[in-house]
């Protein structure tokens, strides 16, 4: 079960329990403690914030469609939006256009 969600597998979950359990793990990945994962792995392995934003491209943003069952699809949606927002602030952030003027 647990090689069947793997997100790298390609094999598709047969059971409605392994199915329940590769969602759950791409919500979680999805999440607040899913982006600070992808961002702790990339500063201990010594990426660039490029790779941690192309991570979002490549994988994270991608998940929704992955999912399985409804109720997962549902959860999802809040979770992509958040996404979006923080590569959005991120963004600016990066580019110094988010942060107040100094009086």
């Amino acid at each position: 079960m647990i090689k069947a969600h793997s997100y790298t597998g390609g094999r598709r979950p047969g059971t409605m329990e392994s199915r329940i359990l590769s969602d759950a793990d791409k919500l979680d990945a999805m999440g607040t403690i899913g982006i600070y994962r992808a961002a702790m792995y990339s500063a201990e392995h010594g990426r660039p914030l490029s790779d941690f934003v192309a991570h979002f491209h490549e994988k994270l943003l991608r998940l929704p469609s992955q999912l399985y069952t409804p109720q997962a699809r549902a959860m999802a949606v809040e979770r992509y939006e958040f996404m979006l927002e923080y590569l959005r602030q991120l963004g600016l952030e990066v580019k110094g256009l988010a942060s107040p003027p100094l009086e």
